[in-house]
């Protein structure tokens, strides 16, 4: 349906992904009808790295 690879897909669903490039992003909000990006994708601080 994007044409990603499925692999890369079920990575970034995983959060396992490294790199999140900006045209998959885009190729997946046009394929699902999502207009803002936090329908897809929530940041989520990670206390491992904030020292705390």
């Amino acid at each position: 349906m994007t044409g990603i690879r499925y692999p890369t897909v079920l990575d970034m669903e995983n959060n396992v992904s490294k790199a999140w490039s900006p045209e998959n992003l885009n190729k997946i909000m046009a394929a699902l009808e999502l207009r803002d990006i936090g329908e897809l994708i929530e940041y989520v601080e990670d206390n491992k790295s904030s020292g705390h």
